[in-house]
């Protein structure tokens, strides 16, 4: 059906047309993925300290005028009712919201507040269209949501927003160009076998020596913070063993606040710190 369009509905429509039964099967299954929520549960746009915020798609997708929410209710393009699909939506929205699954977990924990004040804001717009059936099941879902209807004397739109997108600002051409991010290189960790034969050609011994000397001095270690709780190799690290004692729960004083502390069991944790020596060779080559 093709109808006069002054205020571009059909950017909705579009948009519907391809994703809105697999949003409302993302619904049934209890987990929002998609990325459709700007033009299937659109809101007015985003305002803070009197200027437009948000992402340009949800500044796209922002309904702005009293005249323009009123044609969005009536607007229906190739099939596609944009009243009839807001409230399946919703009505799919407050099933899986009654049934005790949060709006964070729904919908995620950025998305829950744009379902929240597109809610209140179709409420409004459902009253002030005597629209019953949009009104009741924009209730039903700001109750599930633990949240009151707006007021009864409340405007349609809270704030005043700016009739037009407000793109923003290209950057400055003169202003440097933004240093690129170059990932580091991940290179593999020599394994025993290579340091095996390392060693092997600077010691004049066999690869199998050194091996045998490495297993030797991993149970030497081993040993040794059993019966002391410390192992050093010179000039490369020293393991230390930290015994943390077990914790109850009850009340202590820290910096002379009397607070509750949590049980925590007695935990066992080995740490290696590196030697002066390894550390300075290693500082002077990369710096």
């Amino acid at each position: 059906m093709s109808r006069e369009d002054p205020f571009n509905l059909r950017r909705f429509t579009d948009e519907q047309r391809t994703c809105f039964r697999t949003a409302i099967s993302e619904i049934q299954i209890g987990r929002k993925t998609g990325q459709w929520l700007c033009y299937v549960i659109p809101s007015p746009p985003l305002m803070k300290n009197g200027k437009e915020a948000g992402m340009a798609k949800w500044r796209q997708f922002a309904i702005r005028t009293k005249e323009e929410a009123f044609a969005w209710l009536d607007f229906e393009d190739d099939g596609v009712n944009l009243r009839e699909n807001y409230i399946e939506m919703m009505c799919a929205i407050n099933r899986k919201l009654a049934l005790g699954i949060s709006g964070a977990r729904l919908m995620g924990i950025r998305d829950e507040p744009k379902l929240i004040n597109s809610s209140l804001f179709f409420e409004r717009l459902g009253r002030d269209a005597q629209d019953r059936k949009l009104l009741l099941v924009c209730r039903k879902v700001l109750a599930n949501l633990g949240l009151d209807a707006s007021p009864k004397d409340a405007p349609l739109f809270l704030e005043e927003v700016p009739a037009e997108p407000v793109v923003p600002k290209p950057r400055d051409p003169t202003l440097p160009a933004m240093r690129k991010y170059v990932p580091r290189q991940k290179r593999a960790i020599m394994p025993k076998p290579e340091i095996a034969d390392a060693l092997a050609e600077a010691c004049d011994c066999t690869p199998m020596q050194c091996r045998r000397a490495l297993t030797d001095l991993v149970t030497l270690g081993r040993k040794e913070l059993l019966r002391c709780g410390r192992f050093l190799i010179p000039h490369v690290c020293i393991m230390k063993v930290n015994h943390k004692p077990e914790v109850t729960v009850g009340k202590r004083k820290v910096l002379g606040k009397e607070i509750m502390v949590k049980a925590r069991p007695a935990t066992v944790t080995i740490k290696a710190h590196c030697r002066a020596t390894l550390k300075k060779g290693v500082f002077g080559a990369l710096c």
